[in-house]
């Protein structure tokens, strides 16, 4: 809907970023407030966690907010390469809930709470985007109705928003209040620790049923490395029904605060995550033997008729040096002692004692070996 661009404010001498509604909208009245609603909410808030708004204007008939300039890339850029390491998540999860109290405290409900409305800087800092969908949350009339405008107000029936996103009284049209923004950050925490989203489907409705009827895998069983804590909080934030979520950002923060002390002092724990299939107990095949491993018990017993070579194939390579090293030593012995015949027997009942344990351990180890694969 907006165009962005940077420019230079040439009174300041600062790079700013100016961001215009395109030609095609600036003619429905609709998207024309929203746009400036936008400016109206954003400039009503002063918080280090949400885009500055310096000024809004209109330029051959485009209107125009020109607002800080940032660099960087969008959450959801971030998350494409990937699940967020926790001590990066719980940073960036702390400045977003940091920024949603601050908007929550002035009666502003942000309604699009999405990746794609969170910007990180180079400096590691959060900025919320896009308060075009604001509105006033429910008991918020009065000298604060002035921020939004009374077209803030959304029509009984209507839904607005990113449906991925929604919280489920958003989807279902009803009245909301903060509890919502609540639900969609659990969404974009559970994206963060993940890397997938938690409602996902291939029609807008599948989408609506999953936030409406469905739970999401829980994170922990998609990211083994995340703390059960921020597993716990993720589904808590999640909550279909309202009343079982956090009912502030203050607390939700609190336990993000808490959280990313006890991870830095090491004092997290983590989900076990079972694997519940059933498994078969059997013993391998002669050919699934050979197959696992490339080692088969029947070449092992014809190898180990070789002196050293049975150990070799099975990758034990100082026994294999030991057996060709005592094989030697006795069949020379055995070569010395022929003058002496019960000498010479002795130590030929010994060559080939030690022949025959070779070609058994080298075909016994194989067994075993193959005997482990499930």
């Amino acid at each position: 809907m907006g165009v962005v661009y940077k420019a230079t404010d040439t009174r300041l001498d600062r790079p700013v970023a100016m961001k215009f509604l395109s030609e095609q909208f600036s003619r429905e009245p609709q998207a024309l407030e929203r746009f400036r609603q936008e400016a109206r909410a954003a400039s009503a808030l002063n918080h280090p966690q949400i885009c500055t708004i310096y000024d809004i204007g209109e330029h051959n008939r485009q209107p125009f907010i020109v607002m800080e300039y940032l660099e960087g890339e969008s959450l959801k850029d971030r998350i494409l390469k990937g699940p967020i390491p926790t001590e990066q998540l719980l940073d960036i999860s702390i400045q977003i809930s940091s920024a949603l109290e601050a908007a929550h405290a002035k009666g502003i409900i942000h309604r699009d709470i999405k990746p794609a409305n969170i910007f990180l800087t180079r400096s590691n800092q959060v900025k919320i985007l896009d308060f075009g969908l604001a509105k006033l949350a429910p008991g918020q009339a009065g000298s604060d109705s002035t921020t939004l405008g009374t077209s803030a107000k959304t029509a009984m029936g209507t839904t607005v928003g990113t449906v991925a996103y929604m919280s489920p009284e958003q989807a279902r049209a009803e009245e909301i209040d903060p509890r919502s923004d609540l639900f969609s950050v659990g969404v974009v925490l559970y994206e963060m620790a993940t890397g997938q989203q938690a409602f996902a489907g291939a029609s807008i409705a599948v989408v609506y049923d999953s936030i409406l009827n469905r739970d999401p895998a829980p994170p922990a069983r998609l990211n083994t490395s995340i703390p059960t804590q921020l597993d716990q909080t993720i589904q808590k934030a999640l909550e279909k029904d309202r009343r079982m979520r956090y009912q502030h950002c203050s607390e939700l923060r609190t336990d993000l605060e808490r959280l990313r002390r006890d991870w830095m002092t090491g004092r997290s724990t983590f989900v076990q995550v079972r694997d519940v299939t059933p498994r078969i107990t059997r013993v391998p095949t002669e050919l699934e033997a050979e197959v696992i491993g490339g080692r088969s018990p029947k070449m092992a017993f014809f190898l180990g008729m070789i002196p050293g070579v049975g150990a070799l194939y099975n990758a034990q390579y100082k026994k294999a040096a030991i057996h060709f090293v005592i094989f030697s030593a006795l069949t020379a012995l055995n070569s010395a002692v022929r003058a002496a015949e019960s000498l010479e027997s002795f130590f030929s009942f010994l060559v080939f004692g030690f022949w025959a344990y070779m070609v058994f351990d080298s075909y016994h180890t194989t067994k075993l070996r193959s005997k482990r694969v499930p």
